[in-house]
């Protein structure tokens, strides 16, 4: 499995390019990184897919440096469970 960036939103793609859990995202014209929404396919949740794309937005929001806002409540939640502001 991989992870991709599209610039509009991070995927995970099994071995076959399925996407098994995505998160869609915008840049705004601030330059924050906007998350709208994450979606895990039904039959492939509770798999920790999604927390695999939470980092791999964090580090994207490092590496841009770039703040992270979210109207997706999962990212939401994810934000505020972690020590450092993003």
């Amino acid at each position: 499995m991989k992870i991709i960036d599209d610039g509009r939103r991070l995927a995970l793609l099994n071995e076959k390019t399925d996407t098994l859990a995505q998160m869609d995202y915008q840049i705004t014209a601030e330059g924050e990184l906007w998350v709208t929404h994450t979606f895990t396919s039904p039959d492939q949740r509770d798999q920790g897919y999604a927390s695999d794309l939470f980092k791999a937005l964090v580090e994207k929001a490092q590496k841009e440096k770039r703040h992270i806002i979210s109207t997706c409540s999962y990212v939401s939640k994810k934000l505020t469970e972690v020590d450092q502001a993003y």
